[in-house]
Parts: structure tokens; C-alpha cells; sequence
């Protein structure tokens, strides 16, 4: 009887002025388990005001939630849980929760959803209690943002909350729907304008209107494209708006920066854009004039690079005709990560098929100086850049060179040493700038002003000086003639295979050359090398001795690397230094003599432990010739093997060592010691048997 009262009162609004104020409405509720969007009441507002519920008592199970939790919705009588949520979904206590609504008229709806444990049915939650009443709602109200006298009537305004008041103020038509008006600029005149809304109360706010036709703006006087960035300029009135063009970097102050060497040559449109009232655009002009940095007399080179530059020529420095061609970099910075200058001195229009001058070279360029030394040729600046980080980018200072015109100075440059007999060196050159004369030993002018030929043979042995002469003015080098069959080599004496590496070895005569061969590694010192007979292998093998200077003979010599020798007397010696990729590799079979078995002591040997079960070493007791057929007595193994003793199990069988190893760090690549091994053979080991299982009665066994 006390439930059924319970659940009577938990459906029906009671007023009850113990719980709650006069003129208030009490409402309860206890959610029982299972309950899907459960409409607990509704608490409606008298017409014309907004609804307001307090929760003076209520908790639900928030180990439960998500699954028990109070909504609470508003929207007309009967819309459930299809309004506008305003609070929760919600659990735990929740007294003094006060949910106030914002629209007139429309109720605030209860909703409860729950799981199968723990509610307020089972005595575990405390019941649902609410106040609920009516109050007027807060009026609140957005004006539209400002306009231009222009822009037109604004229809279906709205910013006025709660909804079902009236709109009013210059320029305004309210709409008669309590939700929206038109407002119309050019009613209300250029200025500030106040717009109304009123619902029981009132709220205001300002919309201006602006007058069109009042932006303006004033660009820069006309500059040189070398004259730097231009920093903090202005010029737009009403002050508030954006900057933008070639070459333009708004500040987000009210001023702008202007680069001429990003804008180029040329006449600029700068723009400036107000973005409030009519937002209006206004442009001028700059003219970005050339480079005008260089003394009297001199020319004013300028350039800014960009990003993914392939041999771009950026210009040439071309002197006055029978002058060579001079450039002093004033300014320029290159990022010496990827970004480059390279000069080039050849003919108009040759690009980068001249001879390289200066670079390729970053970092900062100025006060280099580039000097051509060939009469009518010109100065070609060829620029190189990755994908970041570039002039354009604003990252680098542009490149500024001062270009001139010079005299041209003798230089010349003697062909590399020869040997004697090397025959007659023909169409030979080196001398700058052309239109000389070639002299020396064994030198013919051939009267083109360009080249020469050189006989070594006439020259003779020895070191001599060649000569070039322009104008008067002369430079010389050297060349050395080499006498042939001067180069000697003598290889070290033969050795066993296991004698470990030879270093220190020498020679061959004069010093200077290099060694090569199998087993060899020149220490690249021109004077020693290193032998290691377990990578040359048995046999013999030629060693080969080069020299480099005039006459690049070689000469060899043989050294002979025998079986392993490194054991006891009587014993036999193996060796194996194992290579990349060996796949069951027999390497060595030690078989002993009959009536014994074999046995094996490695004395030294290691397998990359990383590279395990890659890389391993493993002995079968077999037949020999029975390869991994046998049966497996060691292994597979890895590591550093030396001390291990093998000792064979069956008489008259052999000791069949087995490698393998994979595709990295093998005893080849100089990264594992090889393998010695000592082989004898030994009586078998004593062997006891156990008697049979015997019973006590049996007695002493003799």
C-alpha cells in the first residue's frame, strides 16, 4: 500500500508548503530499474513566463551512469525527449540543481533512464523532489555585425532571447513572429545605431552604419630593387585594415614591411582592404627601379633566389671588349645546407659549361671578389637551392655585385708529370688569357695562341720549366720526366696458412706506390701493407707493386701459402677462415688412424654469436666423404670456440667439421679469427658396463 501511494505520487505535481515555497509546485519521483527515456513529469510555466525547477532531494546510482542518469528537456507539453536539452544527462545527488528556462511557454520535461541495479526502487537511491515555478525570463539581445550604407536590407534577423518579444530602433521592421526583424542601413543613416528587444524586459545594443567611398591609401615613393626591406610603413585610412601585395608583409599592427627585391623590377600594386562597415579596397603604385647600389662607373647586379634553383644563371658580368671581367659581391647570403653559388667564366650565354671560378659556395658571399683571367669572357652566376629556406622565402639577404672590367692576368699551368716514353703530348694548353706563346724543353708552339705539344723524349729526364707569354707578361710551371724500369717489389717469404696476419710488409722501391692481391690491404702509407694468408688461401699468389709518378710501372712477386703448420709433432693441422653464405660447408675431416678414434683440439676460431644459428660451426661423426649425414657429437656452436675438444665416439670414423654462416660479418670480412684446429688420433675412452639388475640372494659378484 505504501508503494502504490508512492508511485501515485511520484505521476502527480502535489503542493506541498513544507518542501517547497507558496505559489511553488512539488513534484516526485523514484525511477525504478530498466527505465528508457522515462518522462518523470513536466514542469510548465504560467503563459508568458519561462519554467524554473528546483531539485530540493534526488540522487542516482553514478556507478550505474552512463546507464542511470537524469535529462531534463524543454519543449512543449508531451515533446519527451525530443526539445532542447538543458541539463545532464546526469547521476549521483543532485539537491540544488536549479534549471532555469530560456524559451516562454514551453515546459521543462524530466527524463530518467536506468539499468536493472541499483535504483530508487530498491530503497538504494533517494527519490526525485522539485520545486517548480514560473519567473519572467532574462531578455537578452546581439545586434547584426556593422554594415555599409550599401549592403542593402538585412531580412530574418533574430539575437533576441527568449523568444515572442518585439524589435524596434532606426532602420527596424519587426517581423510580427516574436522570433525576427528587417533591418534597413540606408534608413538608418551613416553612424551608431541602437536596436531594441522587448520581452517583459528590454536589452539593447549598437549596429553602425558606414558611409562608402572612404578608404584611402598611399603608397611608398619609387625605390631600387637593392634598397632593403622597408619596415613599419603605412598609408591606409581608416587605420584597422590589411596590407597585402608583391612584396608586402602586413604586420597585424596597422603598418606593413615592403621588400623590393620579392617584389622585382617593375611597376607594384600595393592594396589596402578595411574589413569592417563597407570593407572596402583601395590600391596605389611603387616602382621597384634597378639596382643603383655600385660606385660611378661600376654595374649594379642584383638578384633574389627562390626555392628549387637548378643552374639558374641569375646574370652575367661581361667585360669592356679586350678586358677580363672583375665582380665584387657586396651583399648575398646563400643556406649553406643545400643553397649555392657557383661562377662560371666563359662566353655570353655559355652558362655553366665555362670553367668554374669561385664555389659552388653558401654561407655569407659579401666582400668576395671574383677575378676573370681571359679577355672577353664573362662572369656567369649560376645559383643552386633546395626546397626551403631561400632568399624569396625571406630566409637569405639577396645577392648585390658590382661589376667592372680589368686587365687580365698570365697564368699557366704545366700537364701532369710524364714518363719518357709517353710519346709526343699534342693540342696541350694551360695558358691564360689565349693569344700567347708557348716555350721550353721540348715544347712546339703550335702558333694558334692556344695550345702546344710536349716531347718527352727531347725534354730528357728530369724537371723542366715551360713557359707562357701574353702581352709581355709571362708565367711558368714545371713538368718531370720519369726514366722507366726504376720500380722494384719483393714479396715476403712463403708461410703456413695458419701463421696469422703479416703487417708491416714492404718491399717495393722507390716508395710512394701502392700494394695490392689476394690477402693483401695497402696501409696507404706509400711504404707497408698487410698479408693475411688464412683470406689469400693455399697456394701461390702474386702480389703487385705500383707506382704513380711519371711512369706508373708495376712490378710483382710471389709468396706461396702453405698447408697449416701450427700443431705438435704428430699431430695434423687444419685451418679455416669462414666465409659469408657458407651452407654446410665440410671444411676439414679429421679421420684416425685404425683401431682408434679421433679427436680434436681448436686451438683458436670464433663464429658471430649475433648471427646465430646463422652463423655456426658443427662436427659429425661419420664415414668419411658422409658430408652431415653422420651423426652430430659438437654443436651447432658460435662464439669464440678456442680450448674445445672434440673427442670421437666410435673407432675407425671421422670428425667431419661443418660450416655455416649468413650474408654479414664473417671471418672474411676481418670481423671473426679463424680456425685452428690440431687433429690426433687416441684410444677409445674406457668404457664401463653395469651388470644386470641382480636379486639379494644372488650373492657377490666376482
Amino acid at each position: 500500500m505504501i508503494l502504490i501511494c508512492g508511485l501515485l505520487l511520484a505521476f502527480s505535481p502535489v503542493q506541498l508548503n513544507a518542501q517547497c515555497a507558496t505559489g511553488e509546485t512539488f513534484y516526485t519521483y523514484c525511477y525504478g530499474s530498466l527505465e528508457s527515456d522515462a518522462v518523470a513529469f513536466e514542469v510548465c510555466p504560467t503563459a508568458g513566463l519561462v519554467a524554473e525547477a528546483e531539485i530540493i532531494m534526488g540522487t542516482l546510482d553514478p556507478f550505474g551512469g552512463p546507464n542511470d542518469n537524469l535529462t531534463v528537456y524543454q519543449g512543449a507539453s508531451g515533446s519527451g525527449a525530443t526539445g532542447t536539452i538543458l541539463f545532464g544527462p546526469s547521476a549521483g545527488d543532485l539537491m540544488g540543481t536549479v534549471i532555469t528556462g530560456t524559451v516562454v511557454d514551453q515546459c521543462l520535461i524530466f527524463v530518467f533512464n536506468s539499468d536493472f541495479f541499483g535504483d530508487c526502487s530498491d530503497n538504494n537511491e533517494k527519490p526525485l523532489q522539485v520545486c517548480g515555478r514560473s519567473v519572467a525570463g532574462s531578455v537578452s539581445f546581439t545586434a547584426p555585425a556593422d554594415l555599409c550604407i550599401t549592403d542593402g536590407v538585412q531580412n530574418n534577423l533574430s539575437g533576441g532571447a527568449p523568444t515572442g518579444g518585439v524589435y524596434s530602433g532606426p532602420g527596424v521592421t519587426d517581423d510580427g513572429n516574436g522570433m525576427t526583424y528587417d533591418f534597413d542601413p540606408a534608413a538608418a543613416g551613416v553612424g551608431v545605431h541602437t536596436i531594441t528587444y522587448t520581452n517583459g524586459g528590454a536589452a539593447s545594443d549598437d549596429v553602425e552604419v558606414f558611409a562608402a567611398n572612404s578608404v584611402t591609401f598611399t603608397a611608398p615613393n619609387d625605390l631600387c630593387i637593392d634598397a632593403g626591406i622597408q619596415s613599419n610603413l603605412s598609408g591606409g585610412m581608416p587605420t584597422g585594415g590589411v596590407y597585402s601585395g608583391p612584396g608586402v608583409t602586413d604586420n597585424g599592427d596597422g603598418t606593413y614591411d615592403f621588400n623590393p627585391a620579392l617584389a622585382g623590377l617593375g611597376l607594384i600594386t600595393i592594396s589596402y582592404t578595411t574589413s569592417t562597415g563597407c570593407a572596402e579596397t583601395v590600391t596605389d603604385d611603387v616602382e621597384v627601379l634597378a639596382a643603383c647600389g655600385c660606385p660611378a662607373g661600376q654595374t649594379n647586379f642584383f638578384y633574389c633566389y627562390g626555392n628549387q634553383e637548378s643552374n639558374n644563371v641569375a646574370f652575367e658580368v661581361c667585360p669592356t671588349a679586350g678586358l677580363a671581367a672583375q665582380a665584387d659581391i657586396i651583399g648575398g647570403t646563400f643556406d649553406s645546407f643545400d643553397d649555392n653559388l657557383t661562377v662560371y667564366q666563359g662566353p655570353t650565354g655559355s652558362s655553366t659549361s665555362g670553367t668554374i671560378l669561385f664555389g659552388p659556395s653558401g654561407g655569407n658571399l659579401a666582400g668576395t671578389t671574383v677575378m676573370g683571367n681571359i679577355a672577353d669572357n664573362c662572369l656567369i652566376f649560376v645559383i643552386n637551392s633546395g626546397a626551403i629556406g631561400s632568399c624569396q622565402d625571406g630566409f637569405e639577404f639577396p645577392l648585390q655585385v658590382c661589376g667592372s672590367s680589368i686587365a687580365p692576368s698570365v697564368t699557366f699551368t704545366a700537364p701532369a708529370d710524364l714518363c719518357i716514353n709517353a710519346g709526343l703530348q699534342s693540342g696541350l694548353s694551360g695558358g691564360l688569357p689565349t693569344g700567347g706563346v708557348y716555350s721550353g724543353p721540348g715544347v712546339t708552339d703550335a702558333g694558334d695562341g692556344m695550345t702546344y705539344s710536349f716531347n718527352p723524349t727531347t725534354a730528357g729526364v728530369g724537371v723542366h720549366t715551360l713557359t707562357y707569354t701574353f702581352s709581355g707578361a709571362s708565367a711558368s710551371d714545371d713538368i718531370e720526366v720519369f726514366d722507366r724500369n726504376l720500380t722494384t717489389f719483393t714479396a715476403l717469404a712463403d708461410l703456413c696458412i695458419d701463421a696469422g696476419i703479416q703487417t708491416g710488409q714492404g718491399g717495393g722501391m722507390p716508395t710512394g706506390g701502392m700494394y695490392s692481391g689476394p690477402g693483401v690491404t695497402d696501409d696507404g702509407n706509400g711504404m707497408t701493407y698487410t698479408f693475411n694468408p688464412g683470406i689469400a688461401g693455399l697456394g701461390t699468389h702474386t702480389i703487385s707493386y705500383m707506382t704513380f709518378d711519371g711512369c706508373m710501372e708495376v712490378v710483382t712477386d710471389d709468396v706461396e701459402v702453405l698447408a697449416a703448420c701450427g700443431c705438435p709433432s704428430g699431430q695434423t693441422s687444419f685451418f679455416h677462415c669462414y666465409d659469408n653464405n657458407e651452407t654446410d660447408l665440410v671444411i676439414f675431416e679429421m679421420c684416425p688412424s685404425a683401431g682408434l678414434v679421433a679427436k680434436v683440439t681448436i686451438n683458436q676460431g670464433t663464429y658471430d654469436p649475433f648471427g646465430a644459428p646463422n652463423d655456426n660451426l658443427t662436427v659429425y661423426q661419420g664415414v668419411s666423404g658422409s658430408g652431415t649425414s653422420g651423426a652430430v657429437i659438437f654443436g651447432p656452436m658460435a662464439g669464440n670456440l678456442a680450448g674445445t675438444e672434440i673427442i670421437g665416439t666410435e673407432l675407425n670414423q671421422c670428425l667431419i667439421f661443418v660450416s655455416n654462416s649468413d650474408a654479414f660479418f664473417s671471418c672474411q670480412d676481418g670481423l671473426g679469427l679463424p680456425l685452428l684446429a690440431c687433429g690426433d688420433s687416441v684410444p677409445p675412452p674406457t668404457m664401463i658396463t653395469a651388470p644386470a639388475v641382480l636379486c639379494l640372494k644372488d650373492g657377490v659378484q666376482s
